[in-house]
């Protein structure tokens, strides 16, 4: 389903985050290849190019991951806008990178908790 956080987005995400989980975090994101690092530097740098909409079928998906109930209460009459503006920015992270590091950009990701992973997405919305 998900093929960023530098810049403004590292900032707000580890200001966000409790100060044990940022610290952990913060650690495996600058243990990423370079390139990875710098495809999120990337997209936090780009403007909210237009993206596909979203569909509920996708919000329904997305409320099965342990982040996604919360985001989507979160989000309320915007769920549909902000799903799919998280899910153009993701795609465009992982296709700024070579494909040999968005496996270990997705591991990384993947490894979050749900609570990192959920103040990522958010401020990735914004």
């Amino acid at each position: 389903m998900f093929k960023t956080i530098a810049a403004i987005a590292a900032l707000a995400f580890f200001a966000a985050a409790p100060a044990q989980a940022s610290m952990t975090t913060e650690a495996g994101f600058n243990r990423l290849p370079t390139v990875v690092i710098a495809a999120c530097r990337d997209e936090i740098a780009a403007r909210h190019p237009a993206v596909a909409p979203a569909t509920q079928r996708d919000i329904e998906k997305f409320q099965t991951r342990p982040e996604g109930p919360a985001l989507v209460k979160e989000w309320g009459s915007e769920a549909l806008i902000k799903f799919a503006r998280l899910r153009g920015r993701l795609d465009r992270w992982l296709e700024r990178m070579p494909v040999e590091a968005q496996d270990a950009a997705l591991d990384w990701l993947e490894a979050l908790s749900p609570t990192e992973r959920r103040v990522l997405f958010d401020v990735a919305t914004r």
